[in-house]
């Protein structure tokens, strides 16, 4: 993943932070969907798309990116939808990184 082909010390520092950071904002991210707050989830959809294209995480970026677009468009039914999508992709993404982290 992209940020972590440094140091072992500067990939783990990177890597915490970002789980630190987007764990919080995923919770976010669920609440307003949930709440049908479709400018802040595209406003969280956008700060998880742009951490996760910084560590390399491809298809969170993509499924981020869906969710901006759908916010944006006001299809405030589907958010749910995607803000779960964007959180299973995160989980898969948190096991992959902390594997790496574990064979550094």
């Amino acid at each position: 993943m992209g940020a972590l082909n440094g140091s072992d010390q500067t990939a783990g520092a990177v890597a915490s932070v970002y789980l630190d950071d987007l764990s919080a904002q995923i919770a976010r991210l669920t609440e307003s969907a949930r709440a049908r707050d479709h400018e802040t989830a595209r406003t969280i959809a956008q700060q998880i798309a742009a951490g996760s294209r910084f560590i390399g995480a491809a298809r969170l970026v993509q499924y981020a990116a869906d969710l901006d677009s759908a916010a944006r468009a006001g299809a405030v039914e589907g958010l749910t939808a995607h803000a779960e999508a964007v959180q299973s992709e995160f989980e898969r993404v948190r096991a992959d990184l902390k594997q790496r982290l574990v064979a550094y």
